[in-house]
């Protein structure tokens, strides 16, 4: 019986020491202060209202861990924030400061964008929202040059904000070419892109329309014999 005591506390020991290792490993990680030169000096600090102390704290450690470049434990501590208060508007606008500081533009914008919602005037998601904007147009247009340079027209523009990359999980639509003739028009709804018949089309009948594009008009148009077109 004993000796049974014995080795059951032999193996208590091992165990205890593990599970010290174990929670001392799942601490949280503590924010470090700011440096003396911020990561990212664009975005405005999200600020937070007297009323919310403990979110204040959170948001501020996210804060640090973010102008450090420590996305991943900026992003818990928003996060941890939002599972409490899901529409505070502080930690959503630092959610989409972690999306912008990682070039993912389309989740900065929706996040800056449901952050303004509740509260139109706050002044760090108007920012990220206008920064994420001018980085989105910038990345269009990167891509459009390519695209042209290889005589391909795969972005449309949809309105002075938003353009559709056709080249990115585009539909069968895409392949509709361009006519200077054409039987079918665009017609767009808040940022769908619609292709209507602008006359009868017979069965078989390629469908067309005009690119309507703008710029230096590199691309030869060979939407029939002897067109002198470009676009």
């Amino acid at each position: 019986m004993q000796m049974r005591k014995t080795l059951t506390n032999l193996w208590r020991k091992p165990l205890r020491l593990a599970l010290v290792a174990l929670v001392a490993g799942c601490a949280m990680k503590s924010a470090p202060p700011l440096p003396p030169a911020l990561k990212y000096p664009e975005f405005i600090y999200p600020a937070v209202g007297q009323t919310a102390a403990a979110q204040a704290a959170a948001i501020d450690r996210g804060w640090r861990f973010l102008q450090n470049d420590d996305l991943r434990n900026a992003e818990r501590e928003f996060a941890a924030v939002l599972k409490v208060i899901p529409d505070f508007v502080p930690a959503r606008t630092g959610e989409g400061d972690v999306a912008l500081a990682r070039q993912d533009y389309m989740r900065a914008l929706d996040q800056f964008e449901l952050a303004l919602r509740p509260a139109p005037a706050y002044t760090p998601a108007l920012v990220g929202k206008g920064q994420a904007l001018l980085s989105l147009n910038r990345d269009s247009e990167a891509r459009e040059e390519r695209y042209l340079a290889e005589g391909c027209v795969w972005v449309f523009r949809v309105n002075g904000t938003w353009s559709r990359d056709a080249a990115v999980g585009g539909n069968v639509a895409r392949f509709i070419n361009h006519s200077c003739r054409p039987n079918c028009w665009i017609e767009i709804v808040d940022k769908t892109i619609w292709i209507r018949a602008s006359k009868s089309i017979r069965k078989g009948e390629e469908l067309t329309y005009d690119y309507a594009t703008d710029g230096e008009q590199t691309i030869p148009c060979r939407c029939r014999p002897g067109c002198t077109n470009r676009f």
